[in-house]
């Protein structure tokens, strides 16, 4: 009986020690968690920049160059064919008028295409096609449809500086007759003169255009465009 006794009373001991000893080891716990978290500092986020929408110039507005008021700091074709384009370049080479000194705009986005004639027989087409990429020529496509049917498509661009560049890349490969020109059904056609072009060559450039290609002015939209350039 005094043994049951004996192992009951060091039993509670037991229990006892091992409920302080846990207790004991819960403070410090407690008490490091305390320490570390007085060394913790918490790091704030700068607030985002309102983002900034850079302006995009509408797809039906073509912007011009705020020249002046003069009339023909902005001339206009209905449409140019890559014939008509060709004219066009030659009439500003014999005035003088350097490349960086204009730029030809339509307001179709991608409205410049470098492309080969219409090859009406299909035999030829096809081995133009092959010929083509022999010469390492990968971006072609035939024309299925519309008023340039059987031309061969060599690319497309936003702008004319693009398309002229590309077709001289092409003839420097040998493609001798790849051309540049805006795209079919890509409307109206500007020719924007920069402010580096005098009043003498702007004067000139008002007559002795080839025939059928004397250009008109600008439609109300670009003339708008021009009136609130700064």
């Amino acid at each position: 009986m005094r043994r049951l006794i004996g192992l009951l009373v060091a039993l509670n001991v037991g229990v006892l020690l091992a409920a302080w000893g846990v207790q004991q080891v819960g403070q410090r716990d407690l008490s490091s968690l305390t320490f570390n978290a007085e060394r913790i500092s918490v790091l704030r986020l700068p607030a985002p920049e309102t983002a900034r929408v850079a302006s995009a110039t509408p797809t039906d507005a073509l912007p011009v160059s705020p020249a002046s008021a003069d009339a023909n700091d902005c001339l206009a074709w209905p449409r140019l064919g890559g014939q008509g384009v060709e004219q066009v370049e030659r009439r500003l080479r014999e005035a003088g008028v350097a490349v960086e000194h204009y730029d030809m705009r339509v307001r179709r986005d991608l409205g410049w295409w470098v492309y080969l004639p219409p090859i009406a027989d299909d035999a030829a087409r096809q081995a133009r096609i092959e010929a083509l990429r022999a010469l390492g020529v990968t971006d072609l496509a035939p024309v299925r449809a519309g008023t340039m049917v059987n031309a061969l498509s060599l690319g497309v661009f936003p702008t004319l500086e693009r398309a002229r560049a590309h077709a001289a890349a092409l003839r420097a490969r040998g493609v001798d007759d790849a051309r540049h020109a805006p795209r079919p059904n890509a409307g109206e056609v500007q020719l924007i003169l920069m402010p580096a072009i005098d009043a003498a060559t702007r004067a000139a450039l008002a007559s002795g255009w080839p025939e059928g290609l004397t250009p008109g002015r600008c439609s109300a939209a670009a003339d708008a465009d021009t009136a609130a350039a700064p």
